[in-house]
């Protein structure tokens, strides 16, 4: 079986960008809040994030996680990247599912907010 990697990844590579207006230039901004770097880390984030309850971001990428599964690249992984407490500071990246291929899953969609949490969408 061929594993066909999405173009989007490509153009987004391993950078999961949070779009905000800046209300006073009317112009939009991007700012990188995490990069994924591979591996058990994840990798190629492909949906927009849900937002859940204080800014948290939700969402899943596409390849890395388990690496021993999916031919080598990963099956994927749920993640969450929880605000910075202060101005400037870090986003916490927190992994909260890694898929292992058959039985379990492999290259999750986007996800939804429910009111018990998260659903596949």
């Amino acid at each position: 079986m061929l594993r066909y990697r999405v173009s989007v990844a490509s153009v987004v590579r391993s950078f999961l960008c949070v779009w905000l207006a800046c209300a006073s230039a009317g112009a939009a901004t991007f700012e990188t809040i995490y990069n994924f770097a591979g591996g058990s880390d994840g990798l190629s984030p492909q949906f927009a994030p849900a937002i859940g309850a204080g800014g948290v971001l939700y969402g899943t990428t596409l390849e890395g996680g388990n690496m021993q599964g999916c031919n080598g690249f990963g099956c994927g992984t749920a993640f969450s990247l929880t605000p910075p407490t202060s101005s400037g500071g870090a986003w916490t990246k927190t992994t909260l599912w890694v898929f292992g291929g058959p039985g379990d899953g492999s290259g999750p969609s986007a996800l939804t907010l429910a009111a018990g949490g998260c659903s596949m969408a």
